[in-house]
Order: C-alpha cells, then structure tokens, then sequence
C-alpha cells in the first residue's frame, strides 16, 4: 500500500535546477559505504542530501528532492521507494531485492554494491533533467497501478471470494 504524501508537481520539470536528493533506505545496513557515499555526493554536488529518517518527514524531503536513492540491500518490499515513486520522483536503487519489481522500468536500477555503477547511474540521471522528468512521470504512474489503496481492497476481496 502506498501512502500520499502531498508532493509538488513540478519539482521533476525539465526546467527546475538540481536542488537535492533524498536518501532512502540503506544507511544503516552498509553505514560506513552509505556515510562515504553521501558525504562524497553532498560535496561534489553542491547540495545536500536529505536522508529520510521517519515516514512523518517523507513527504517533506520528497518534495525538496528531485531524485529518490534507495541504498537498501538486501532491500526487502522496497516501501521507500515506492513512496518516493507514488510522488513523482525518480528513483536510483540496487537492483536487488524488492525494488528490482517495485522500480521496474520506471526507475534506475544499479548493479549491486557496486558504488562506482551506482555513482555513474546518478551522474546520467542528474546530468538528464528529460529523463527525470519522464521517469518520474512513469514511477508516479507505476506506483499508483500497482500499489494503491483501491487495487489493494480489491484484490484482497477477489482472494476472499475465491476461498469460498
């Protein structure tokens, strides 16, 4: 089930400037590469990078956030980025686990563990304010077909009525 959090519309506007990333889950499963990594991002990219740290503060650093990072691994369902994808927002995550089918082709999805690929997927992301846009566009759609409250309710009355 995917909440809603009240996202602005326009952040992944191929005209808006790179702001800042939201960091999802992750950090503390591989805490020093994830501490690294941020801090190596922070800096070379002149933004800050805004980890999120309860679902109360999500929809607030998703709507400052133009790309939504996942550094879970092994990531279970994949919920933040899927939150992040209900919002509009682009998403880069391992491709392990959970996200490999809740980001499916509307996100990016990096070789696992391995920091320089998932360092390089970022650079094209970022470097494409088109391509953010488009996925974001896809992620909202994706996440709203495959995880909302409705299909949710149904599918699970279709699996009631099918036990008779």
């Amino acid at each position: 089930m995917v909440r809603r959090p009240t996202c602005r519309n326009d952040v992944n506007s191929p005209k808006r400037r790179f702001r800042s990333l939201a960091v999802g889950t992750g950090l503390n499963a591989h805490p020093e590469f994830a501490k690294r990594t941020v801090a190596t991002l922070s800096k070379e990219l002149g933004a800050p990078l805004h980890e999120e740290s309860n679902h109360f503060e999500a929809a607030a650093v998703l709507r400052e956030s133009q790309v939504f990072l996942s550094f879970g691994y092994p990531e279970g369902f994949g919920l933040p980025p899927a939150e992040a994808m209900a919002c509009g927002r682009p998403v880069l995550a391992w491709a392990s686990g959970g996200p490999v089918e809740v980001v499916g082709d509307a996100g990016v999805l990096a070789a696992p563990l391995d920091p320089r690929g998932f360092a390089t997927q970022l650079e094209r992301l970022l470097a494409d304010p088109g391509r953010r846009a488009a996925l974001g566009v896809a992620a909202r759609r994706r996440a709203v077909e495959r995880y909302s409250v409705e299909r949710m309710v149904r599918e699970y009355a279709e699996l009631l009525e099918s036990l008779g």
